[in-house]
């Protein structure tokens, strides 16, 4: 944000915040940006949703954000493959920042929440030993991540929230514990998740569907807008809406409304 005038920065924000749509900035990412003042002038006139990074934001910093309400997204993997510092999540949590994850870089660093909570919460861990509990890691990548995008009835499992669940494997490797939030935070990968439930529809089912009920998605020219991109052992899917309907039709969900069916 140091590189844009005030004036462009609140022009920018009053116009995306008039339409109802989230606003983030990365901050303090390096010791540089931070020195030169990026943290005040990023709240003073771009007024952020979030705050990405926050490398080298220290105990006042993170009051400030707690106080305004402000969440931080922590990308403690990509912050230390590029050498830029070591993010205090420990602190964070200690001033009541609301604090989620996110990786940064798909170039460099793979899309998987489940390496990136490992990380933080061994990191949080070296940090301050009685801070790294499993309980406060798992909200970071439910509850919380759901506040920080301003996701309505989402992030917890209650009554009248949207079903939108990942259910993982009865494994051995999660179950046989004396603590099975630290198994999930800890011993958790991919591998582990049996369906990922979309709105109560599941979405693995659908798309083992594109590979093997519709033809291959990376070749078939018949199939409208499918894409897959690769992110090492990562698959990102973007598919039609067409596709979306034919996919739920033939599973009976004919009663799916026209704004429910697209996924981009």
């Amino acid at each position: 944000t140091l590189s844009f005038k005030p004036s462009y920065l609140s022009i920018v924000s009053t116009l995306v915040k008039g339409e109802g749509k989230l606003l983030a900035a990365h901050v303090s990412e390096t010791k540089s940006s931070y020195e030169e003042g990026d943290f005040e002038y990023t709240l003073k006139y771009y007024k952020p949703s979030f705050i990405v990074h926050g490398t080298y934001l220290r105990r006042r910093e993170f009051e400030i954000l707690a106080e305004k309400k402000i969440p931080l997204v922590m990308c403690p993997r990509a912050n230390t493959f590029f050498s830029v510092g070591v993010p205090q999540i420990a602190e964070a949590i200690k001033s009541g920042t609301t604090i989620s994850l996110g990786t940064d870089n798909a170039g460099w660093i793979l899309p998987n929440i489940w390496r990136e909570v490992e990380y933080a919460f061994n990191l949080t861990r070296l940090q301050d030993r009685k801070i790294a509990e499993p309980k406060t890691f798992f909200k970071v990548i439910t509850y919380n991540a759901a506040k920080t995008l301003s996701l309505k009835r989402e992030g917890v499992i209650d009554e009248g929230m949207k079903a939108n669940i990942t259910l993982l494997k009865p494994s051995a490797n999660i179950v046989l514990t004396k603590n099975i939030l630290a198994s999930i935070i800890l011993r958790t990968d991919r591998r582990d998740v049996l369906e990922v439930l979309l709105e109560g529809k599941p979405l693995i089912e659908w798309i083992k569907w594109l590979g093997a009920g519709c033809g291959s998605p990376i070749f078939d020219r018949e199939l409208p807008a499918v894409t897959i991109n690769q992110y090492g052992d990562g698959t990102a899917v973007y598919i039609s809406s067409e596709l979306f309907r034919a996919y739920f039709e033939s599973v009976s969900y004919t009663h799916l409304r026209a704004h429910e069916t697209s996924l981009h």
